[in-house]
């Protein structure tokens, strides 16, 4: 964990019943602050909603936005629908900031 630039916690139906989840994440969110929920579930979601615990962090989807005037699908890391940034510029080091 102290190599990797990201934690990405990989929230599934089964990952509720895990001890040491909840852990890793608090630990690699404290010391590095670049923690985030991928939610893995069977239907697309526009705004993830887990375990409470889970709010204090950002999650990830994928969307489709313009880029160059053509729509490409692209990874966003998410506080809100409305508060995201792209998953490339969480990485370095950009927060998720408000779109109207």
């Amino acid at each position: 964990m102290n190599r990797c630039r990201a934690l990405f916690y990989a929230a599934t139906t089964n990952s509720t019943q895990s001890k040491w989840m909840p852990w890793e994440c608090g630990y690699f969110d404290g010391k590095f602050a670049r923690a985030a929920i991928l939610p893995l579930t069977s239907t697309p979601q526009r705004d993830y909603k887990g375990q409470e615990y889970l709010g204090v962090y950002p999650y990830v989807l994928e969307d489709v936005v313009m880029v160059q005037g053509r729509p490409q699908k692209v990874l966003l890391v998410q506080s809100s629908p409305k508060t995201y940034c792209t998953l490339y510029e969480w990485l370095n080091g950009k927060q998720p900031i408000y779109h109207q």
